[in-house]
This record gives structure tokens, sequence and C-alpha cells, in this order.
């Protein structure tokens, strides 16, 4: 996993600002692992790694419209969560991404 994400921090965006299959790949791969049941701290990991990224997505626009769904579904029920770890990594994801005009 580290090497994917030496890879995908690599990417330079072409002039029309598309996407890199592998950006792609990195998240649809990150969003199906966090389907299923995981420990916090797994989530915590993955939630980091899309935050990490955050450049590249808000740079994307078919992957900048993907993240409200991704935040309502992973980030919004941590906001509640027992865990402070995750209920503070929910938080850093919704600053990471504020800047997008989310619809819900």
């Amino acid at each position: 996993m580290k090497t994917l994400l030496h890879i995908i921090c690599g990417i330079k965006q072409s002039k029309q600002n598309k996407t890199s299959a592998y950006l792609d790949s990195y998240i649809s791969l990150i969003a199906g692992y966090m389907q299923s049941p995981m420990d916090p701290s797994a989530k915590d990991a993955c939630l980091n790694a899309i935050g990490s990224v955050k450049e590249h997505i808000l740079n994307c626009s078919n992957l900048r419209d993907q993240m409200e769904s991704l935040l309502i579904n992973f980030a919004f029920p941590e906001l509640s969560s027992a865990n402070p770890i995750l209920k503070a990594r929910a938080c850093w994801m919704y600053g990471q991404f504020g800047e997008i005009g989310f619809t819900n």
C-alpha cells in the first residue's frame, strides 16, 4: 500500500485535468474496503489515505463529485462515534473537502 500511495502522490494531472486510472482505482479500492466491517484503526487509515490525496481528488471533477457520497457513507457516521480518534478523523475529512459544494 505504501508503494501505491507513493505512485499516486507522484501523479501529475494532464492539461485537461483528467484523472489517472491509478487514482480512480485507489479511491475505489479504499471505498470498497470500507464497506466491510473493520477495526477503528483500519478505518482511520482509510479515511487518512483518501484525505491525503485531497489535491488530486479536487482537481478531478468525477472524483470530486463522488466525495459527497463517500463522506456521507463513511465519515458522517463517525461524527457520533464513541471512538475519539474516528470522530476527529471525520472532522478532519470534512475540513479537507469542505470547499466542495455539497447538495445534502
